[in-house]
């Protein structure tokens, strides 16, 4: 069997996983280059970021319904808005951003890549601090009762 190594960007301090700006519009590039489609960097509506990334309505239907995720629709359906926190942390592109970009983590965070060897994994969040939890990298405690001992011999070996 084929070992696996799956990457998976994570926040590794406290106050929560975002992109710097530079992370995110290197995202858009890539994800245009895919599609043959543009982008527009406009100023914000936003307290929380400074600028957002746009694609018109049509170039929007264009994208898969998996990339269509990472945007949302804003001003009565005219264009869509790029939104860096639906994208899957595994995701090659955000992978290649967290890698290639100088400073990929955005305010209040410190971005990481952790490398698991099953497809199975969750994050593992306190106060914007995460963590990469895979079965096998949880110490499970079991039950040790005599019916657990007669249901389950093969956790008592």
């Amino acid at each position: 069997m084929k070992e696996l190594k799956i990457e998976i960007v994570y926040n590794a301090t406290y106050g929560g996983f975002n992109l710097s700006e530079e992370a995110k519009e290197y995202i858009i590039k890539e994800l245009c280059k895919i599609y043959n489609i543009s982008y527009k960097k406009v100023k914000a509506n936003s307290i929380i970021r400074e600028k957002e990334f746009r694609i018109s309505k049509e170039d929007y239907n264009k994208l898969s319904e998996y990339h269509k995720k990472w945007f949302y629709n804003w001003e009565e359906d005219k264009y869509a808005v790029f939104n860096d926190s639906d994208i899957p942390r595994y995701d090659k592109l955000l992978v290649e951003a967290v890698k290639n970009v100088n400073d990929p983590s955005g305010q209040f965070a410190k971005l990481k890549i952790a490398v698991i060897d099953e497809p199975r994994f969750m994050i593992d969040e306190y106060d914007g601090f995460e963590s990469v939890v895979t079965p096998n990298s949880i110490d499970w405690e079991i039950a040790d009762t005599e019916e657990v001992r007669e249901e389950y011999p093969e956790y008592f070996i």
